[in-house]
């Protein structure tokens, strides 16, 4: 978990490595907005401590139900990770 603020906006996003891909999104459940950061994780998966929507960590997609988790664009390069907002 990380959050920011820019231009009085905070971000509070959520980062994830599989191997050698780095994916960034939203630390909110497509369900309700309700923050992911204490989910359980596991093999790639998140599950939402709330109602137990469980979203994929590479493409965001939701296993259980329609809906997907808002993604940002990541580049890892050698001096660390760029997120573009």
């Amino acid at each position: 978990l990380f959050e920011i603020s820019i231009e009085n906006k905070l971000y509070s996003l959520l980062f994830s490595r599989l191997g050698m891909k780095v994916s960034c999104f939203n630390n909110q459940c497509s369900h309700l907005e309700m923050t992911l950061d204490h989910g359980k994780v596991s093999r790639g998966t998140i599950i939402c401590p709330f109602h137990g929507y469980q979203f994929c960590l590479e493409t965001g997609k939701c296993f259980n139900a329609p809906g997907v988790l808002v993604a940002h664009p990541v580049r890892v390069g050698l001096k660390g990770v760029e997120v573009f907002l």
